[in-house]
């Protein structure tokens, strides 16, 4: 009889002892003798059971992040959209107060509306129906600071002629001094 090899009196002595996690002789637990540590065709399917575990979800979670990027891309071009459709609604609205408010006969131009008035107005359904109140609402802040201007620049001219007169005075004064400097001259000469 040939001599056996260091490597096969090895694995003799690998499955003669006991599995020190199970306490099961790993022969019976391997279900083998000798050779592969392993039942034919396990490690292959082990192998294989990898590659797909190592594989698969990578490819799922590429699709995954895709598909959350595509969908916060649209959630994003929807956001966009609304916000320009509400503020092409409210300039819209406010064109339309503006025009609610200032139109009429040139002569006898309409008044500004009061804020209760334009309500009632809403209410009956009399005006346009697509206008909000908030759309009467920004033109009444408008009219209001249409008014303060109005009144900044009344309070402007104002001041402007205040300022005219007191160089006026100042001029005169000047001219004054000047005169009284070249009296006390001439009476020091």
């Amino acid at each position: 009889m040939g001599r056996r090899s260091k490597k096969s009196e090895a694995f003799q002595k690998f499955f003669r002892e006991k599995d020190p996690e199970t306490g099961i002789q790993r022969s019976k637990l391997y279900g083998s003798k000798g050779g592969s540590a392993l039942p034919k065709g396990v490690n292959e399917t082990i192998q294989n059971a990898a590659q797909d575990l190592i594989q698969i979800p990578s490819v799922e979670v590429e699709r995954g992040l895709q598909g959350d990027a595509e969908l916060l891309l649209a959630t994003a071009n929807d956001l966009d959209r609304v916000a320009l459709e509400k503020e092409q609604k409210a300039a819209y609205a406010l064109k339309r107060a503006h025009a609610a408010n200032t139109s009429g006969d040139a002569d006898f131009p309409r008044p500004i509306l009061s804020e209760y008035r334009i309500k009632q107005l809403i209410e009956q359904e009399s005006l346009h129906k697509h206008v909000p109140v908030n759309g009467f609402k920004n033109s009444m802040r408008c009219a209001k600071l249409t008014d303060k201007l109005s009144e900044l620049k009344a309070n402007q001219g104002r001041l402007e002629k205040h300022c005219a007169n007191l160089e006026k005075k100042l001029a005169a004064k000047r001219a004054t001094l000047a005169q009284s400097r070249k009296v006390y001259k001439r009476r020091i000469w």
